[in-house]
């Protein structure tokens, strides 16, 4: 399997370039060989980048509050590693809180359907992978 940044998502990132839609990058622009800060990413900005260990992405959305994607690879022995993907939500106020609580449902189910989505290109692209998917939980 790819490891870290530089593997799995570059895969994303690989089928995002190559869409008609050309999601994942503003019209015009090149093809991006890594992430960096501050780079656009949908309607995401690159707001940290630990090369092979941990990617960071602020919402530029308009939210009422501070969104934040963050993807952390962990070694879990024998050449195998763990992805690990957290929605972060720094809430404004009481609209910010009931925001956040009535789309965590929604969210949820965005999450564990993208992380299902790394995990099957993943197992495409790479021989002799097996896969188990993590327990999902949140916190607020």
């Amino acid at each position: 399997m790819p490891s870290g940044f530089g593997g799995v998502f570059s895969l994303h990132r690989d089928k995002a370039e190559r869409s008609p839609s050309r999601w994942g990058r503003p019209a015009g622009t090149e093809p991006m060989k890594q992430f960096r800060r501050p780079d656009p990413l949908d309607f995401w900005r690159v707001e940290e980048v630990s090369r092979g260990k941990r990617l960071c992405l602020k919402a530029m959305m308009k939210v009422p509050g501070e969104a934040y994607l963050v993807f952390e690879t962990i070694p879990v022995g024998a050449g195998k590693t763990r992805l690990r993907s957290s929605a972060l939500f720094r809430p404004r106020g009481l609209m910010g809180r009931i925001y956040w609580w009535l789309l965590l449902p929604i969210h949820q189910f965005i999450f564990s359907g993208m992380n299902a989505a790394i995990r099957n290109q993943a197992l495409h692209r790479t021989n002799g992978f097996t896969s188990t998917p993590a327990a999902t939980g949140s916190t607020a």
